[in-house]
């Protein structure tokens, strides 16, 4: 975070572009409207988690790193989830890539209805427990310090 959040603009910038060309995008049995939507709730997830990062002032981006980074990792697979079927539907429409295809498409379908809703979860997570973890005690274990 040392450059701002620019990075992070720089990423969500070319996730909404992704975003852009599915938006346009048809054919190959997918439902564009649902994929944008879902690439587009990525890109605003890594704005709205970035902006959360920047805004604190102790301890709470140490405490909420791992989720973070989960929720980073789910969102960013989003994205070239969606990237990959823009670029597998168009192979299909040309009468390439045949059943392995189809497959890729399936994953598509596959991560962004069981994967990805969980980036969401993740991110209220980290947003919203990081507090309570710097509240716990090793006495709150039975553990002396």
């Amino acid at each position: 975070m040392r450059d701002g959040g620019a990075a992070a603009a720089e990423l969500t910038a070319e996730i909404r572009a992704t975003a852009q060309a599915m938006s346009e995008q048809t054919g190959a049995e997918l439902d564009w409207a649902a994929l944008t939507a879902q690439v587009t709730d990525a890109a605003l997830m890594i704005e709205e988690t970035t902006a959360w990062l920047l805004a604190q002032n102790g301890h709470e981006p140490q405490a909420a790193a791992v989720t973070i980074l989960e929720l980073l990792g789910i969102a960013l697979g989003a994205w070239a989830m969606c990237d990959s079927a823009l670029s597998t539907a168009q192979r299909l429409a040309k009468g390439q890539g045949g059943a392995p295809a189809r497959a890729r498409l399936n994953t598509v379908v596959f991560y962004m209805t069981n994967v990805f809703p969980q980036a969401r979860g993740l991110q209220t997570i980290a947003t919203q427990g990081a507090a309570s973890v710097l509240t716990l005690q090793a006495a709150d274990f039975g553990v002396s310090a």
